[in-house]
């Protein structure tokens, strides 16, 4: 009987021990597993990490971009603005010598015309003084 108990025991012990080891077998391979999803998931991370990266460098030079591109434009509308300006000028100006030469026109005609004015005066008393 005890050597029944003895075999039983020793079966019994074989068989926990094989369970154990079974057991140890999946939990290791549940570990290697999970170590493998760990360093999948980390290098997906990674990858996540880097895109993010690479677009914050893209969205700073598209706004170093956009703020040049602003700067040009503020630089050629005040270009654009001041030759305006000066184009105003230079016509006002114009105007303003046109107008002046106009006048002189003007009193030069105004002196011819009260120089005849004087002469045809001069003619006729000098005819009513050939009648008398």
């Amino acid at each position: 009987e005890l050597e029944a108990s003895k075999e039983a025991a020793g079966a019994a012990s074989a068989s926990a021990q094989e369970a154990a080891d079974a057991q140890l077998t999946a939990t290791k391979d549940q570990l290697k597993s999970a170590i493998e999803k760990g360093k999948k998931i980390q290098k997906e991370r990674e990858a996540l990490i880097s895109q993010v990266e690479s677009m914050k460098q893209s969205a700073g030079a598209e706004s170093a971009e956009h703020d040049a591109v602003l700067s040009n434009l503020s630089f050629w509308i005040a270009q654009a603005e001041m030759e305006e300006r000066e184009a105003a000028a230079e016509v006002a100006a114009q105007a303003a010598a046109e107008a002046a030469a106009s006048q002189k026109a003007v009193a030069a005609a105004t002196a011819t015309a009260e120089s005849a004015t004087a002469q045809l005066e001069a003619l006729r008393a000098e005819m009513e003084e050939r009648e008398a």
